[in-house]
């Protein structure tokens, strides 16, 4: 289903990172453990490489389980014209600031690199970074080297991210991988009645 709202966290897809996912695969796979997380996919209409690319697949994303969400500063007439058949398109488009600083803190995650994990996640603070996206970045690297631990297969990602996260997948015993993942989960949860996200993830970075 092709959505324009708005209204919690899930796979997010940039620009720069789009050839990174199969949006195919997405479409037709279920998420880790059966669920199916919402796809935001950022700045993908106005790019026009990009937007060539998902105008082909529009009708999959549509019958699709999972929720496919563009979220634009500014949407072509063009494209308008083309989403007007699968969703309403919102008058008011906006994208979420984000700095490419929390793929490069996704990677040390990745990697137990505890130093430089938490000198980057300071700098994003320290930068305005939306907590909530860290966090979801965070998760999605876990869940990435759990799926590619568990399942040894690309499980919709794309060839050069399994295969950047495959050697380091299998170097983590599977077991950390998952209480890691449970603690990001939880934090989800339980931040608003024992602490706030943002202690929780610095928390977990030097816990590691």
């Amino acid at each position: 289903m092709i959505k324009n709202k708005v209204d919690g966290s899930g796979i997010k897809i940039y620009s720069d990172t789009f050839e990174n996912f199969d949006l195919l695969e997405l479409a037709s796979s279920d998420g880790l453990f059966g669920e199916k997380e919402d796809v935001y996919l950022y700045d993908s209409i106005s790019k026009v490489d990009i937007w060539t690319e998902v105008k082909k697949i529009l009708e999959e994303l549509h019958n699709s389980t999972r929720n496919f969400i563009f979220i634009e500063q500014k949407i072509p007439a063009e494209a308008k014209k083309t989403l007007q058949k699968w969703t309403l398109v919102p008058e008011e488009e906006f994208a979420e600031k984000r700095s490419t600083g929390v793929f490069d803190l996704a990677n040390k995650i990745a990697r137990r690199d505890k130093k430089g994990a938490w000198l980057t996640y300071r700098r994003e603070i320290e930068n305005g970074n939306n907590i909530e996206l860290i966090h979801g970045t965070i998760l999605w690297q876990i869940k990435v080297l759990l799926m590619i631990k568990l399942v040894d297969s690309k499980c919709g990602i794309n060839p050069h991210v399994f295969k950047k996260n495959k050697s380091l997948a299998q170097n983590t015993d599977e077991r950390i991988l998952w209480d890691e993942y449970r603690q990001l989960l939880c934090m989800r949860h339980e931040r608003k009645r024992h602490f706030t996200l943002q202690d929780a993830v610095e928390k977990f970075i030097l816990g590691r």
